[in-house]
């Protein structure tokens, strides 16, 4: 009974993972600072919690996110009109996404235990480099407007920026997320965001 009991258990976690994506965020084991982080298509909005933020006005913080898009992505084109329905390729690219926001006092949401803030950054390709990759898929009369790596390894980093000439790193993690090729492909263009519809990524971490 006891193996037909765990049997039954990992079967049931397989449908969960793999029935419409159950949201899955790298837990904080190992890390003092960084918290639970989570990944959503939106370009890639990183959802994080960071803690130890102590006095902000003197000293600041800050969250930076770097991803490394690994096999393909979801490529957005739109007509110069711009009224159209975008188009979507299927793509290959190495370029990176990356973003950083400051840690404003409004993001803290509990004074205990050092401070607990939550944190909302979005990682995108560089203007130049998404002109270029439109350049190279989009159809003639048409221009990128978003970029989507279906999978993707992300360094994320919590510094403090007390003195903003040498900002110190807090703590680092990385994560690996990604997406199936046939979902992250079919991911439809949201006319209410103006953004690919929010999709969240099954991620692992921390990760060495």
């Amino acid at each position: 009974m006891t193996a037909l009991g765990l049997r039954l258990v990992a079967a049931l976690m397989v449908v969960c993972v793999n029935d419409g994506y159950a949201a899955i965020c790298p837990p904080p084991t190992g890390y003092k600072s960084i918290g639970q982080t989570c990944y959503y298509v939106n370009t890639v909005g990183i959802h994080v919690e960071l803690k130890n933020t102590g006095n902000l006005k003197n000293h600041p913080k800050a969250f930076r996110a770097d991803l490394a898009p690994t096999g393909v992505g979801v490529l957005y084109c739109k007509n110069k009109a711009g009224k159209q329905p975008p188009g979507q390729r299927l793509i290959s690219t190495t370029q990176q996404l990356t973003c950083s926001t400051p840690v404003e006092p409004s993001d803290v949401v509990s004074q205990q235990n050092g401070g607990t803030a939550q944190v909302v950054c979005t990682a995108k390709l560089s203007d130049p480099d998404l002109l270029a990759l439109g350049q190279l898929y989009c159809a003639t009369g048409q221009f990128a407007v978003d970029y989507v790596p279906c999978e993707f390894y992300s360094v994320v980093t919590y510094t403090d920026e007390t003195d903003p000439t040498s900002p110190s790193d807090i703590e680092t993690a990385k994560h690996h997320c990604k997406l199936d090729t046939s979902i992250c492909e079919a991911i439809p263009w949201d006319y209410t965001t103006n953004s690919p519809k929010e999709t969240q990524y099954p991620c692992e971490g921390p990760i060495q």
